[in-house]
């Protein structure tokens, strides 16, 4: 698995819990760009 980043948070006491969205958000935005390719075509 290619995560962002692991983070714990506890719903109900909800410590993390803004960080885990935070992260989320930030994983969205700025994705890496080591990205696989889903095609090839060789000629």
């Amino acid at each position: 698995m290619r995560a962002f980043k692991y983070a714990e948070c506890s719903a109900l006491t909800q410590k993390g819990l803004k960080q885990v969205f935070d992260d989320a958000v930030r994983a969205v935005l700025s994705p890496k760009s080591n990205k696989i390719s889903k095609s090839s075509c060789i000629f």
